[in-house]
């Protein structure tokens, strides 16, 4: 059995599969196997890798043999995971040399630790628009899903999903479920991780996060939020009340007022938006009341044709 492998999940980007796939040959640390895990709707990807790593010879390919959805594509690989340790990297990212060999020395020696994962750079538009490391790094070892939950909750920091390294017992006895958040089922899943042991986060950044209007997640799904809610809620029995689940139910209604900024098309009822408008107050988050009273303000306008 492999010590370590990762798997590096594609979908009809070559151009940046090639450089998240060149960021992993550069590591400190090579004698793992690395496996494309192709689910293109063509062959670029396929000719790509083979016309340029043809020689490398830890490189597996793998195309899928039909389309997987996002969350079926994600349990196929960890399905295949034969390795004492393992990794689901994107091919919109990219590592720093060290990145590997960092989070394996310390996973390997504290067998408490179900995971790691490292901070990252967030790249948006070729800047680096957030980077949180200030001074000496440091290791944060969270006991209890709550607590990973309540730093997501609040808008705080968290490790992007790509950044992480799993021991083969997650493989072994957990998937990613649909009911448990749709496309943000993957926040689930590290809740759900901490039923396997600890993590550990290394504050310091070891990868580049990259922002771009491809991404699935830069699109905000009210209602798949609110699967994601209802699954912490039942999960950690925790009540309605509390803060950090307030802050994250306002936080998916901020977005949603996002969305009707950018798309005209959807609706909003005079009862939903009375009803946002208390809730907002209520808790006062005056920015999200400016927020919902200028999307409306812009709509309305746009109606009357004077934009």
């Amino acid at each position: 059995m492999d010590t370590f492998s990762l798997c590096l999940i594609t979908r009809n980007r070559p151009h940046l599969l090639k450089l998240a796939l060149n960021s992993v040959l550069n590591q400190t640390i090579s004698n793992f196997p690395i496996i494309v895990s192709d689910n293109s709707t063509n062959n670029e990807t396929k000719e790509m890798v083979e016309s340029l790593y043809l020689n490398q010879s830890n490189i597996i390919y793998r195309k899928r043999e039909r389309e997987y959805g996002l969350i079926e594509h994600w349990n196929k690989v960890l399905s295949e995971v034969r390795s004492e340790y393992f990794m689901i990297f994107h091919d919109d990212d990219v590592m720093h040399p060290d990145m590997i060999r960092t989070m394996l020395n310390i996973i390997k020696k504290d067998h408490s630790l179900a995971f790691i994962a490292t901070n990252a750079r967030i790249i948006k538009k070729g800047r680096i628009c957030y980077s949180k490391y200030k001074g000496k790094e440091k290791i944060m070892r969270l006991k209890e899903a709550k607590e990973l939950f309540q730093m997501y909750a609040v808008g705080n920091w968290i490790p992007p999903f790509p950044s992480y390294i799993y021991s083969k017992s997650i493989a072994d006895n957990m998937r990613f479920a649909e009911d448990k958040g749709g496309k943000y089922c993957d926040v689930a899943f590290l809740l759900d991780a901490f039923d396997l042991g600890n993590l550990a986060i290394i504050t310091k950044p070891y990868m580049d996060y990259y922002y771009h209007d491809g991404q699935v997640s830069q699109f905000n799904d009210y209602f798949q939020r609110i699967k994601l809610i209802n699954y912490v809620r039942q999960k950690m029995r925790i009540s309605p009340h509390d803060r950090p689940l307030v802050n994250f139910k306002l936080m998916n209604l901020y977005c949603w007022i996002n969305n009707l900024v950018r798309n005209s098309d959807d609706l909003i009822s005079k009862k939903r938006f009375v009803n946002c408008l208390k809730i907002f107050l209520k808790h006062r988050k005056y920015m999200y009341v400016f927020k919902l009273l200028g999307c409306i303000i812009l709509r309305e306008k746009m109606k009357c044709g004077k934009l």
